[in-house]
């Protein structure tokens, strides 16, 4: 048997949860199967694994594996382990956090309202104490429902020296794209664009110019071009998205402050960031493997199932790939060489790669829309 030796090793050790998140892939008609990774399973992983740091979560709440406590065990025998709870089954949560190297516990914003009227502040109490047993850090979700409650969460960590770990929602339809803060264009294009075109009328008519032919057009269309510096420009894109600039830019501000509030208590806080850079991406897979509750091996959590995702304003599936391939991490160690970003691509509508999973480069699969290469959503790795 080949032995593989790797930074990290996320298991999803159970694909089973007690709660139904709107924003979860569960909800989005993935093709997920509800299993629990067996105990000999498990101990075939790390007989094939060597793996600095075991992270153990998925698309399922981890402690409700019934033999949680054993995995843990076995786990702890090679390497540091890290587990993702929604906290809410506290006994347990209570039972296990002295087992574990690290622990990460997510929640929405410290609104009781927003966390599925669950009984929060008993979870916020657990934490609290659980701090004196392991270090803990807390994982949200920011949408447009919760970004205003985001540094109240974070003076609440700080004050507590706990960790923050945040993501933008990931959305795998059109509603809740609209909840989405981010947009998939690169900054260095908007911020361009915005020094010739003062409002949403002006992107308009520029590419109704284009459309239509116009040498004033092209003419305009052509002076922001050279001053992108490389950079690509979809147009299209940036009228559609003309609207949701503003809100990117106020949450953008709001985590600026977090930072400073975040360095204040001297803790540490992972954002993601509100626009893409097309040449700024990485993979942070490109050291670590998925392995599914089932036992097959995926590249990345994103990989591991098959989904639709709602990205560039379509709706598009993304496809499974569980034969993890030398040739595909070599890849990723450099995503930006490898793989093109179709955030910025004015020929993304339509585009027959993307319909066949595969990109311009001929890829396949293709990372050219991974939200998380772009930044723009964050694992917790």
């Amino acid at each position: 048997m080949k032995h593989i030796n790797i930074k990290k090793l996320q298991i999803e050790i159970t694909s089973y949860c007690n709660l139904d998140c709107d924003y979860c892939i569960k909800n989005s008609q993935a093709k997920t199967t509800q299993t629990h990774l067996t105990l000999e399973s498990f101990e075939e992983i790390l007989q094939k694994y060597t793996a600095q740091e075991f992270v153990l979560y998925g698309f399922g709440e981890p402690l409700l594996h019934p033999q949680i406590e054993n995995l843990i065990e076995l786990a702890r025998t090679k390497g540091k382990v890290f587990l993702l709870t929604n906290g809410t089954i506290i006994p347990k949560l209570k039972e296990i956090a002295s087992r574990v190297d690290s622990l990460g516990v997510s929640v929405d914003s410290l609104q009781k309202s927003n966390l599925r009227k669950l009984q929060f502040q008993e979870i916020l109490e657990v934490v609290d104490k659980l701090t004196e047993i392991v270090p803990i850090s807390l994982s949200t979700v920011l949408s447009t429902e919760n970004i205003d409650n985001f540094l109240t969460l974070v003076t609440w960590a700080g004050e507590r020296h706990i960790n923050i770990s945040a993501t933008n929602l990931v959305p795998y339809n059109q509603n809740m794209a609209r909840k989405a803060l981010f947009l998939e264009l690169s900054k260095k294009a908007i911020n361009v664009c915005q020094r010739f075109l003062k409002n949403l009328n002006d992107a308009e008519e520029l590419l109704k110019g284009i459309t239509s032919l116009s040498t004033k057009a092209q003419k305009s269309y052509q002076e922001i071009l050279d001053n992108l510096e490389g950079y690509h420009l979809n147009l299209e894109a940036l009228v559609k998205g003309w609207p949701k600039i503003e809100q990117a830019q106020k949450a953008e501000k709001i985590l600026e402050e977090a930072r400073e509030k975040a360095f204040k208590f001297n803790i540490n806080i992972d954002l993601p960031r509100m626009f893409a850079d097309e040449k700024r991406r990485t993979c942070p897979f490109h050291e670590a493997i998925f392995i599914r509750s089932d036992g097959r091996v995926a590249p990345c959590a994103e990989l591991a199932y098959t989904h639709p995702l709602f990205v560039n304003f379509r709706q598009k599936e993304v496809q499974e790939y569980l034969s993890f391939s030398d040739e595909f991490a070599l890849k990723k160690k450099d995503i930006v060489k490898n793989y093109p970003w179709c955030g910025d691509c004015q020929l993304v509508d339509g585009c027959w790669f993307l319909e066949e999973s595969m990109d311009c480069y001929g890829n396949y699969p293709s990372c050219s829309e991974c939200l998380y290469s772009a930044g723009l959503a964050r694992c917790i790795l």
